[in-house]
């Protein structure tokens, strides 16, 4: 359990969550990093890669079909 960090390895971060920064907390990983917020009931967890910005913000989406494999359009919206 020596590789596994401590307290001491996540900083302060925000993630806009439907249009509202939320304070959660972020650890690097190299070239990536992860975050976790406390959803009161559930928990957002954000992994990164090489995002390149610092800026991350999120969407509740209530039907996921549009985004499902097999479901999403490429093109022009008609």
């Amino acid at each position: 359990m020596n590789a596994v960090p401590g307290r001491e390895a996540w900083r302060p971060f925000e993630i806009e969550v439907d249009g509202t920064r939320r304070g959660c907390e972020r650890q690097d990983l190299g070239e990536d990093w992860i975050a976790v917020h406390n959803l009161a009931d559930e928990y957002l967890y954000v992994h990164a890669q090489h995002t390149g910005s610092e800026v991350i913000s999120v969407a509740t989406i209530a039907d996921i079909t549009p985004y499902v494999d097999g479901n999403r359009r490429i093109g022009p919206l008609s």
